[in-house]
């Protein structure tokens, strides 16, 4: 009896104590991912805390037909994979998922988050995906791999350079014909910045990426800051190249942007290539580059004795980078102002010109005005102490005699970028263009608050500020020289804004906007104000001769855009006749084009002669 009871009692307590060991023991890896495949929003967490072993498991998962499923395993390994490596392996064999979507948003993770060198061969593989942005990414993702992406460095050229094997068992790509949604410039400017990143130092890579800069223009912008990472070897390549006789101007210009990005470190060989070079238009853009480079003392001292020794195409540009150098610059451009030379005179004026000035500076000029036996420098003289008056009366507004409606504007104007802002810069341009515009020295108050927004990141809000600063012109002048910026800009709704303001002026419009034609620094310049006198019609007449001459510009988009403009304006004697058929043999297929239109637009006001010209150029091939 007492041992049934016994055995009784050991039952109840196995019974008991069962369901509670059962409750403490976890479910498996594989039984939490299929959790959180069905929706459990703790085994999410639970495994994040099991770490590579998850992440191991949550790979091994990826190989489902359920599209579903891949995207929630991919957005799982993303958060996991910054404290737990191997979920990055997840997103490498996720790479090359059937959907595009999941392919990119693998891509864009490993760019942020870093490849591992395990991963290199997969994602040269992944070079070949038919998506853009896949390509970009996974470019992308090669450079966080720095040197140990080494191995990578052949393929990475291959891609950039010639239709190559990617890998060993890859078949043969060209990337500029791959391509959907997104420029292939983009792909191979991230595929450059792999390869300088992972192959800094290799001969190779300054050849790849001089190839590749010379071939696609849409990488100049990216130029400078590629060939500063490459060192004093890109230096020195680039200014072998700028030399080249082979390389067109155009082609040079590119090399001289790059070089003179480079800043200081390259400051020594611009230098020594204005000085020792004879005049080009290579040479006067390496002089105008020097002012976007930040000088030191010694800098200065150097230009300063150099200045008067270049030629006289030169010194503009020596001139503008000691005006900007400062208070030492400035000092020697007033010292070069007696000089014995008439020319080195008119340059220092020029050059003093570029910058706010001081009162000794006024009087300097002044007294050249006055008594210099150059009758050159006396104009410049004058010219810059009326530049000097202007600048004085737009600096110093009335405000505190402004109307009361101009407060709660002026208030909007200096508040912090937002929606009140923005208001207050459409409203401005909207009374601007009414019936009864408000106080015209107001709208001068209001110029410089709306100028900073010409830099603003947002293109809308750069063509917002372009609009009203056109409309304001109406009332301060100094607002349409703002404008001119709004020509160079990147977005083509800026420029067109831009062309509008002008436009709308008539003959005014044509004064300012030919200068822009000369703009060597922005081709995008020359072409969209030579795209507004076309537009301006038969009024622009006074700006034909110096768009005769831009059909010489080293760009071919400028050229084409001008031969058109002169066929709009309708100027048809025979020195723009005898231009544009020459600028018929143009090697750019669009410039022949643009070439054809104007002289069949110029043809009924020829004359006979120039007709015959005409059609014998338009029956050529």
């Amino acid at each position: 009896m007492r041992l049934r009871c016994v055995l009784a009692l050991l039952a109840t307590c196995l019974a008991l104590t069962a369901p509670a060991h059962a409750q403490e023991e976890s479910p498996s890896i594989d039984a939490l991912v299929r959790q959180l495949l069905a929706g459990s929003p703790e085994a999410e967490s639970r495994l994040a805390a099991l770490g590579d072993d998850a992440a191991a498991a949550l790979v091994r998962a990826t190989d489902t037909e359920n599209l579903h499923h891949r995207r929630t395993l991919l957005q799982v390994l993303v958060r996991l994979a910054p404290n737990a490596p191997k979920a990055k392996d997840g997103l490498v064999t996720l790479l090359h998922d059937p959907a595009r979507d999941v392919r990119e948003h693998a891509a864009a993770s490993l760019a942020r988050l870093g490849a591992a060198p395990r991963h290199l061969t997969a994602l040269l593989r992944a070079l070949r995906d038919k998506s853009c942005g896949v390509r970009r990414a996974v470019a992308t993702a090669i450079g966080t791999l720095g040197p140990d992406g080494l191995p990578a460095a052949d393929a990475l050229a291959a891609f950039l350079v010639g239709p190559n094997a990617l890998v060993a068992e890859a078949a043969p790509i060209d990337p500029r014909v791959l391509g959907d949604e997104e420029p292939p410039s983009e792909v191979r400017a991230a595929a450059i910045d792999a390869l300088v990143r992972v192959a800094p130092g290799e001969e190779r890579t300054l050849a790849v990426v001089l190839e590749c800069v010379l071939a696609d223009r849409r990488l100049t912008s990216r130029a400078g800051p590629l060939f500063r990472a490459l060192g004093a070897g890109a230096i020195a390549a680039l200014s072998r190249a700028v030399l080249d006789p082979t390389l067109t101007d155009e082609a040079a210009h590119t090399l001289v942007h790059a070089l003179v990005e480079i800043g200081r470190p390259a400051l020594p060989t611009i230098l020594t290539l204005v000085r020792t070079q004879p005049l080009s238009p290579r040479t006067r853009d390496l002089a105008q580059g020097l002012a976007r480079i930040p000088l030191e003392p010694a800098d200065v001292a150097t230009l300063a004795a150099m200045f008067p020794q270049v030629h006289d195409d030169l010194t503009h540009g020596l001139g503008l980078a000691l005006a900007r150098a400062g208070a030492p610059g400035i000092a020697a451009l007033r010292a070069h102002l007696a000089d014995a030379a008439p020319s080195v005179r008119r340059a220092a004026i020029r050059g003093l010109w570029e910058v706010p000035p001081s009162d000794e500076t006024v009087y300097a000029i002044a007294a050249l005005a006055d008594g210099d036996p150059d009758p050159g420098v006396r104009d410049v003289a004058h010219a810059a102490l009326e530049g000097f008056r202007r600048i004085a009366e737009r600096s110093r507004p009335p405000e505190e005699t402004l109307d009361a409606r101009w407060t709660p504007v002026l208030e909007a104007l200096r508040s912090e970028m937002g929606p009140a802002k923005r208001a207050a810069v459409r409203a401005l341009g909207e009374g601007a263009a009414g019936a009864d515009p408000m106080d015209a020295r107001g709208y001068a108050v209001c110029i410089p608050l709306v100028l900073p927004l010409l830099a603003h990141a947002e293109a809308e809000v750069r063509g917002e500020a372009i609009i009203a600063l056109g409309r304001l012109g109406r009332h301060a002048p100094r607002a349409l020289d703002a404008c001119g910026t709004g020509l160079a800009d990147v977005d083509a709704t800026v420029r067109a804004h831009a062309v509008a303001a002008f436009t709308t002026l008539g003959p005014r419009g044509v004064m300012l906007l030919e200068p822009h034609l000369d703009d060597e620094r922005h081709p995008m310049a020359r072409a969209t104000a030579a795209q507004a006198l076309g537009e301006l019609g038969p009024i622009a007449h006074e700006a034909v001769p110096t768009l005769v001459r831009r059909l010489r510009d080293p760009d071919a988009s400028v050229r084409a855009i001008v031969a058109r403009a002169l066929g709009r304006i309708g100027v048809a004697t025979s020195d723009v006749v005898a231009e544009l058929v020459r600028t018929r043999g143009d090697v750019d297929a669009n410039v022949q084009d643009a070439t054809l239109f104007a002289l069949g637009q110029l043809r009924e006001r020829a004359s006979e002669a120039d007709r015959a010209r005409i059609d014998a150029a338009r029956g050529s091939r």
